[in-house]
């Protein structure tokens, strides 16, 4: 069983795959497979098999981050390619950019919506695809109180008795022009 929002996955035999952790800088799950800063950017370093990671410490040496740090990401990468280590640019600032991609918006990768206090919205969209469950990100976040009458009242509350809330300070309530 694959579950997508796990870093686990359950084996026939019961067992659970090991989870990967990320380092405490966050920048990845070994020396081989990270993020390095370089001196004009980052670099996305994927040496995974035992030939890679071999090659890796044969180009970097003891201390990556010195090495990394004293090179460009062109330089790094050229010196990477050249040993057969799977490394990659990071692209920073790209969120405007996918989110004017035209062939971003027509996969679905983006949605938009008018929030209720922020106005017309973008965001980053639906990433996965189930097939025959459609998987759609179409309603803006609920504001503050913007659905709390309505709530209540499914809920039996009177007109009068979800006021008596709102002044209380048990819930908001949304108006117009809030």
């Amino acid at each position: 069983m694959l579950m997508t929002e796990s870093e686990a996955l359950g084996t026939p035999g019961g067992s659970v795959t090991p989870i990967a952790h990320l380092d405490a800088n966050q920048t990845g799950l070994s020396r081989t497979h990270r993020l390095y800063r370089c001196s004009d950017g980052w670099l996305a370093v994927a040496a995974r098999s035992p030939v890679e990671k071999t090659a890796f410490d044969e180009v970097a040496g003891a201390d990556p981050e010195r090495f990394f740090g004293e090179r460009g990401v062109t330089r790094s990468l050229a010196a990477l390619d050249a040993a057969g280590v799977s490394a990659a640019p990071v692209l920073q600032d790209q969120l405007n950019a996918f989110l004017d991609d035209p062939a971003n918006a027509k996969a679905g990768l983006h949605a938009h919506y008018r929030h209720a206090v922020y106005g017309e919205m973008q965001q980053v969209g639906a990433f996965w695809d189930f097939g025959d469950l459609p998987l759609a990100i179409g309603r803006a976040p609920p504001a503050l109180g913007e659905h709390s009458a309505e709530v209540l009242r499914m809920l039996s509350f009177d007109a009068g008795a979800v006021e008596r809330l709102r002044d209380m300070g048990v819930t908001k309530l949304m108006t117009r022009d809030t």
